[in-house]
């Protein structure tokens, strides 16, 4: 089984779970990662090797009535996957909110990729149905592994360092809870998460009765950036 920290990659100094040893992070960086690695993350193969275009992004949208919306929302993506394609993390949390067709899992999976080339432990993309229930099994038996095809366990998902997670069309008004739970228990231990819906916050928080939602979509200075989303759409 390939190795949940490094991906087969190895580290600087030996990966301490399996040993494998990188001669220089900014070294040997491949341009393209082998299949296994991305099987490890269940990258989908249309997604392997695929690398976020600003540029092809526009020129696929021409049709798009806001152009000035969507050149912002393009150049956003664009700056936070530079920062995953240098080998760090952005250093804030968000909510990327876009209809269908707007390049989100593209984006994500392309920022995976960058992050699994610098040696970050990177997770599957799961949805907030899947999340929850990982949550519950794990409850009463924290090594529980989830799924058949998703070998971690609830500690080693909180625990990575790039976390991407979408939201399910089947349970999306009650999101909001499991979007709450999830970038808590991360920004407690200091790590960003990025959510990934194709419904606007309004429509993940339908039965946020007290509103207590806008709290966490409300970023001022001062506030932790890992706790509180900052949007990106609309």
């Amino acid at each position: 089984m390939i190795c949940l920290r490094c991906r087969g990659l190895g580290m600087i100094g030996g990966c301490p779970d399996c040993g494998k040893s990188r001669e220089n992070q900014t070294q040997n960086i491949p341009e393209q990662l082998p299949d296994e690695v991305c099987e490890s993350v269940c990258i989908p193969d249309y997604f392997k090797g695929i690398k976020w275009d600003k540029q092809i992004f526009l020129n696929s949208h021409k049709d798009e009535y806001a152009v000035s919306s969507l050149e912002r929302y393009a150049e956003i993506l664009t700056r936070m996957h530079n920062i995953f394609s240098s080998g760090n993390i952005p250093n804030k949390s968000c909510l990327i909110t876009a209809h269908g067709g707007m390049g989100k899992l593209t984006w994500a999976y392309s920022c995976m990729q960058e992050a699994l080339k610098h040696g970050h432990t990177v997770m599957p993309i799961l949805d907030n149905t899947q999340y929850k229930r990982l949550n519950i099994i794990s409850s009463d038996r924290i090594s529980s592994r989830f799924l058949k095809q998703y070998s971690f366990t609830i500690d080693e998902y909180n625990n990575a360092d790039v976390v991407f997670l979408t939201i399910d069309p089947d349970n999306f008004q009650g999101s909001f809870r499991t979007v709450e739970s999830l970038v808590s228990k991360r920004s407690r231990l200091g790590k960003q998460t990025f959510i990934i819906s194709r419904f606007s916050s309004a429509q993940m928080s339908i039965l946020d009765y007290d509103h207590s939602f806008e709290s966490t979509l409300t970023v001022h200075p001062g506030r932790d950036k890992n706790k509180y989303l900052e949007i990106i759409g609309g």
